[in-house]
Order: structure tokens, then C-alpha cells, then sequence
């Protein structure tokens, strides 16, 4: 039985007043995505709550959680294919025959404790299952829905899907407007339009609160450079971002409208209880348990059409580490290495040091304080190799990227306890991004406005030589 455009009417009570709870996780960020990542930390109680909640949305809350029933715990991995699609314009089959904008797959791991969020550019050259021949993988759901989309991506990734998520952009619209504005970095400015896909794109950079358009503008974007690769990477700094929303005890009043605006939008095969269970597990994450990487790759021209053809080595080494957790056997010598050196920290904290190569990434306006982190980590003996300058737009949060498979999380951990600030920076899976390097550390610009950054003003990086007046700029309040 699944929860939305199901055909089967008679929902148990306990499943409605689960869905009610569901929705304001669920419906925001790619519906399901959304539900992973977020992990409300609240409790209301009864008139105001510091938050401007009045008394009655105070009661109406506290009324809906003593109405949710006992939920189930995830008991087994999920593999989940997310797409997201442009409306056809059909009221009774909005998702057929279109092509899929946006393709997640995401990786729950109750064992590991973690989520994958591992995003598949849209113009990557595949085969397309059931003899379809080669295409783009987004022309799968156009050819035969999400289970052929399932298919394909099973095909060429060699994954078990056991669920789909479709959404309709045109859909989150609605559901934008119900969950109010979006507190969003913009990263650059960002400028398009388009009659035919309604689109009016005009973003200065910096954090602001995007409307629903703006949103969506926001979510769409990929006329620059870096094409589809950027928007992957802005849709997967939005989820992160759009947290704090989930958290919001506001966001529960509305669920019923949120409800009907999710039916509207939202296509999945999962069932209520596959999406309490999925509740249950996300209810125990914090933002440093979701992990985001991206199929890399290489724009082609083939028989006259532009794909992007991905990176062997690199696809495989994703897969296998994150979603299907089947490391290759070189991979798992990396790994083996790394666990040694991890298990030996005791005897020799300085091995993970020597073996681990860091380099900083900022913007020239940073480099002064990069120089002074720089030193300060090699006179603890860390191996730092070299300094990254980047354009402003390249550093706007703060990130650890991962450039090879070697690196563990043992091998995190020892650099987190030389560096604090660095905890719960979110990790971004890049290998093969930058030569010579197995971590980066990406600092945000100047007025940082990372949330990463702007967490706890208290706990500013003190290692730092004449960091004092560095701290002062919001880029330098650190977790």
C-alpha cells in the first residue's frame, strides 16, 4: 500500500495521523529526501514557546504527536530512487512521458547509521534497460516510467533499487508556499529564462529567504559553467540548508494542506509502514551522518549529441563504497591500510599524520587565515601539501571533500581532535577532484555564510595566531 496515488482508499487511522506528522518532513526537499535528513529537536509545550507560537498552535501541535502511533524501526538497508520531473501538463497523469531533471539515489543504512545521497547527472550516457538502446539516463522515466528508470539505473550501476520517489516540480511549488520561505545560500548570481519551462531565474549571491519561485529558480539553475554538475551540488547544499525548516514546530500546523499538496506532487511505492520506519530512523541522524557525492565524469560528443560520460573508476568506487557496500579488492587494500593505521593511532598517532595529504581551498580574501591554519596543523604534524585559491563563488560553506577511497572515518577522527572546528562540517565525496590531496578542507569566504560556520560564535578556531580580529567576520564563527 503505498501513500501517495495509491488506488486503495481505506488508510488505517494510525496511518493518517502518521502521514500528518510525515508530511512536514516529507513534502519539502524531494519529498523523501527531505524525511532522511531531518531530525526535529523540539518539544512544544503549552502557551507561547519563545518562537511567537501562539497558545492555539501550541495546543494543535501537542494534540498531533500524542496522536502518533509507536513507530517501527528500520530494520534493513534501502536503496531509493529519487527523481524529480517537470509537470506534462496533464491533471491525471502529470508524470507520464516526462523526462527526469533530477536523479537521487539514496543509500539508509540503519546498520552503519547513515544516509547516502548519491546524485546521477542527467546527461550521463547509459544503456536504458528493456533494449531501449543507449541514451541519456534521464530519457528512462520518458520511456517507460520509474520502473524503467529503476531498471536502467540497476543495469548500469549494478544496485538493488527497492523503492522509488518521483516528484513534480510543479507540485513543490505549492508546497514551498505552505512551509514559507527558505533561508538559502545563493553562491552566485545566477540569471535565466524560459517561457516554455516558466522559469524567470534572478539571484544575487548571499544567504537570503527565497520565495517559492526563487526556490524552485534556485533548485533549476545550470546555465554557467559547471552545467548540471553545479545544480547537483546546489540541490544537495539545499537539503542541508533547509533543515532548520524541518525543525520548525510551526511547519506542523500546516500539515494538513501539506498532505494534499504531497498527493498532488508525489508518486513513490513506498509503503506507510516503510515511511514510519524510515521516520523512526531519521528521527536518530544529525547532518553529519548524511554523506553526498556525485557521479563524476566527462562532457562528449557522441554521434552528435552532447552526454556526459562518466568515470569509470570513479563511478565504481562511489557505488560500491556507499551505496551497495561492496568495496573493490583495491578499494579494500586502501581500506585495510587506513583501518591499520587507524587501529594503531595508540601506539603511533603520528602515522595517520604522515599518511593523510591535506590541502586548504579558499578565497583570496581568506588566505591570510588559510596560511595561519596551514601552520598551525603542520606543527602538529599534519601533512599539509598546498593552498587551493578559488573564486568567491567556490567558497561559500565549509566542507571536507574526500578526493580518494583510502580515507576512513577512523583517519577523520584524528584530524577532528586536532581540529575541532571541523566536527561537523558535512563530507562531500569528490575523488579524483584534486591531484595530490586526500582531504580538502573548503573555508568559507570572508561574512561566511555557511551555517557551519555560524553555529556557536564561542567556540572560534583560538589555534590560530591574530585570529581575534579575523573572528569578528561571521566566515570565522566555527562549530
Amino acid at each position: 500500500m503505498s501513500i501517495f496515488k495509491s488506488s486503495q482508499k481505506s488508510y488505517a487511522i494510525e496511518t493518517r495521523k502518521l502521514v500528518i506528522f510525515t508530511a512536514a518532513s516529507v513534502a519539502g526537499i524531494f519529498a523523501l529526501v527531505f524525511l532522511l535528513v531531518s531530525a526535529p529537536s523540539w518539544a512544544p509545550g503549552s502557551g507561547s514557546n519563545g518562537d511567537g507560537l501562539s497558545r492555539g498552535a501550541g495546543e494543535a501541535i501537542k494534540n498531533a504527536l500524542g496522536a502518533i502511533p509507536v513507530l517501527p524501526d528500520l530494520k534493513e538497508p534501502m536503496n531509493i530512487l529519487v527523481l524529480g520531473v517537470d509537470w506534462n501538463g496533464d491533471d491525471l497523469e502529470g508524470f507520464t512521458g516526462t523526462r527526469s531533471d533530477t536523479i537521487m539515489l539514496v543509500n539508509v543504512d540503519p546498520e552503519r547509521h547513515k544516509v547516502a545521497v548519491v546524485s546521477i547527472p542527467r546527461d550521463s550516457r547509459v544503456e536504458i534497460a528493456r533494449g531501449h538502446g543507449t541514451n541519456k539516463i534521464n530519457s528512462a522515466h520518458a520511456m517507460g516510467g520509474p520502473q524503467l528508470a529503476c531498471q536502467t539505473v540497476a543495469r548500469n550501476f549494478g544496485v538493488d533499487i527497492d523503492h522509488y520517489l518521483v516528484v513534480d516540480t510543479r507540485g513543490l511549488t505549492r508546497i514551498f508556499e505552505l512551509l514559507g520561505p527558505f533561508e538559502v545560500v545563493v553562491e552566485k548570481e545566477m540569471r535565466y529564462k524560459d517561457a516554455t519551462a516558466n522559469l524567470d531565474i534572478d539571484l544575487k549571491p548571499g544567504k537570503q529567504l527565497l520565495d517559492p519561485a526563487q526556490t524552485i529558480g534556485y533548485l533549476r539553475f545550470r546555465h554557467d559553467a559547471t552545467a548540471d554538475i553545479g545544480r547537483m551540488e546546489r540541490q544537495q547544499w539545499f537539503l542541508r540548508q533547509a533543515l532548520e525548516k524541518a525543525r520548525d514546530p510551526r511547519v506542523l500546523v500546516r500539515a494538513p494542506q501539506i498532505i494534499q499538496a504531497a498527493f498532488d506532487c508525489v508518486d513513490t511505492d513506498l509503503s506507510a509502514e516503510e515511511v514510519a520506519s524510515l521516520l523512526s530512523f531519521a528521527r536518530q541522524l544529525d547532518s553529519k551522518d548524511v554523506l553526498t557525492a556525485t557521479l563524476p565524469g566527462q562532457g562528449e560528443t557522441v554521434d552528435g549529441v552532447n552526454y556526459l560520460v562518466l568515470d569509470d573508476a570513479g563511478t565504481r568506487a562511489i557505488i560500491s563504497r556507499y551505496i551497495t557496500h561492496q568495496d573493490s579488492l583495491q578499494t579494500r587494500r586502501h581500506r585495510r591500510f587506513s583501518q591499520d593505521l587507524a587501529q594503531g593511532l595508540l601506539q603511533d598517532p603520528e602515522a595517520i599524520k604522515r599518511r593523510m595529504r591535506i590541502a586548504i581551498k579558499c578565497s583570496e580574501s581568506m588566505h591570510d587565515y588559510a596560511e595561519d591554519l596551514t601552520a598551525s596543523l603542520r606543527e602538529k604534524g599534519w601533512r599539509v601539501r598546498y593552498l587551493i585559491k578559488a573564486g568567491h563563488e567556490d567558497c561559500q560553506h565549509a566542507q571536507l571533500n574526500l578526493n580518494t577511497t583510502r580515507i576512513t572515518r577512523p583517519m577523520l577522527a584524528s584530524l577532528e581532535e586536532d581540529l575541532p572546528l571541523i566536527k561537523d562540517w558535512p563530507v562531500v565525496v569528490k575523488y579524483g577532484a584534486t591531484a595530490g590531496s586526500d582531504v580538502v578542507l573548503v573555508l568559507p569566504d570572508r561574512g561566511g555564510i555557511s551555517r557551519w560556520y555560524e553555529k556557536d560564535a564561542r567556540s572560534a578556531f583560538v589555534d590560530v595566531p591574530d585570529s581575534r580580529s579575523l573572528a569578528d567576520a561571521a566566515a570565522l564563527t566555527v562549530l
